[in-house]
């Protein structure tokens, strides 16, 4: 056995189990997998512990069906969940308490694409926005891009409590560089 508890379908192989991760082995000569089977109205968890969490789980992955969410948590104060790949480098760390959270990327983000610099947006279609704002709304900033061959056009404006007070941008083939606020704003080159 691989082992303490080696549950066996069949042999996946020639191969050992991490001398420091093997208490229980689950091997297949095909598809493997644990299941957590609950009833909808419950919460299915699977959680590691140890004695500082007191009886609680101190990291977690949970699914209910009720409220239609799956978690990966922790329960530590301070703790973070760190995402790797490729060897395990560090991809994502998620971290803050409820008002200060964080999403901390360990290079280029990619949104809809494969980054090719540090933030970088694709959206299919000729629209794609960005928006920036607090959460009190009173002030905010948009970034519009229009690559649409009848009439392309960028532009960045301004807001105050959701009304726009400045704009610029370039409009039409002519790359016209205006000021002002709403659709026609004035032209300056």
């Amino acid at each position: 056995p691989e082992a303490l508890l080696n549950v066996v379908t069949g042999s996946a192989g020639t191969w050992t189990a991490p001398s420091n991760f093997n208490d229980v082995v689950i091997e297949s000569n095909t598809n493997a997998g644990l299941v957590v089977a609950v009833p909808d109205a419950d919460e299915g968890v699977i959680g590691i512990s140890s004695p500082s969490n007191n009886g609680a789980i101190g990291y977690g992955m949970l699914y209910d069906y009720n409220v239609g969410i799956g978690r990966l948590f922790t329960s530590k104060v301070g703790a973070s969940t760190r995402i790797e790949a490729d060897n395990q480098v560090a991809n994502l760390t998620l971290a803050g308490a409820a008002g200060s959270e964080t999403a901390t990327f360990a290079g280029s983000v990619g949104i809809g694409t494969a980054p090719s610099v540090e933030l970088d947006i694709v959206k299919s279609g000729a629209d794609a926005d960005v928006q920036i704002k607090g959460t009190g709304g009173s002030y905010g900033a948009y970034l519009h891009l229009n690559s649409g061959a009848s009439s392309p056009y960028a532009h960045v404006k301004g807001s105050y409590n959701g009304t726009e007070n400045w704009r610029i941008g370039a409009w039409g083939h002519a790359n016209q560089l205006a000021f002002g606020v709403g659709s026609s704003p004035t032209e300056v080159m």
